[in-house]
């Protein structure tokens, strides 16, 4: 979710990336990604999430990340400190198979693809299920 004026705006994005050599390493490139797309839309205010703990976790570690992909994160802290609020958060997979279907879509693609205030038709049937699947008692709060 990202803030503009004072307006939630929820964007989702696919961008065709090749080469990419692991899991983190392309959840990393997405963060940096989408704080890129962030960035040019004007958002001030912006909530990442993802559901890769591990990235989720480096990226909000305050010590440096010396691992493979510590480049990526400390890429991506240093662009999140171009915005007045920025959060970073990990999103249980079953509730996040809007995202899943966004990626999906995005191989069918030939170009980079937002979506701002909307998500693609394919994707929808998926958004109630991943609501419900956030109520309290589906995560055993």
């Amino acid at each position: 979710m990202a803030t503009k004026e004072n307006r939630e705006n929820l964007t989702h994005g696919t961008v065709l990336n090749n080469f990419v050599s692991d899991p983190f390493a392309a959840e990393a490139i997405a963060c940096l990604q989408a704080l890129d797309f962030a960035f040019e839309m004007g958002f001030t205010h912006v909530q990442m999430e993802g559901d890769s703990r591990s990235t989720i976790v480096k990226i909000n570690q305050v010590l440096p990340d010396f691992s493979d992909m510590g480049t990526f994160i400390e890429e991506i802290k240093i662009k999140g400190g171009s915005f007045q609020r920025i959060s970073f958060h990990h999103i249980d997979r079953r509730a996040n198979m809007v995202a899943h279907m966004i990626a999906k879509e995005g191989f069918s693609l030939l170009e980079d693809r937002f979506w701002v205030e909307e998500i693609p038709e394919v994707a929808k049937i998926f958004l109630a299920r991943d609501l419900a699947n956030l109520m309290p008692q589906n995560l055993g709060i």
